[in-house]
């Protein structure tokens, strides 16, 4: 993180320099470098911001999704029946209730039931994971 830092201010500094001796900016937009870099950085800033909120909201709607998962059967076709009566979604014929087909594999063999636990555990602790460095770094960027 350093090193990109610097290069930063670095690249700044320059840009800078060039625009102040040019008379570039004062003369087109009636603006001081610094008021230039100022704005800038603030709309760097304000970008990296809208885009770490749309990841959490993303990484959120997807760690929801996965959660759900850990739910018993029955309640996790009451939500598909609730989501349905707000996008409906056209029924797969060969298989129009998977979800059921999944359940009693299941119950015919209790280790498959284990491995998906299993699998689903790691992707939430992953997801978890980034959220919370998500959420730091948009915490440093608000700051």
């Amino acid at each position: 993180m350093f090193p990109v830092s610097a290069f930063t201010k670095y690249v700044h500094n320059k840009v800078l320099n060039r625009l102040s001796q040019s008379g570039v900016l004062q003369s087109m937009f009636g603006l001081t470098p610094v008021d230039s870099l100022r704005r800038i950085v603030a709309n760097q800033t304000l970008i990296k911001r809208a885009m770490l909120v749309s990841v959490l909201v993303g990484l959120f709607i997807f760690q929801i999704g996965l959660l759900e998962g850990f739910l018993p059967y029955k309640w996790q076709q009451e939500i598909y029946r609730q989501s349905e009566r707000i996008f409906p979604s056209k029924k797969y014929e060969p298989h129009p209730d998977m979800g059921w087909e999944f359940e009693l594999d299941y119950r015919h063999h209790p280790s498959h039931r284990i491995a998906i636990y299993g699998l689903q555990g790691v992707l939430v602790v992953g997801v978890a994971f980034l959220i919370a460095r998500v959420w730091k770094k948009l915490r440093q960027v608000s700051c």
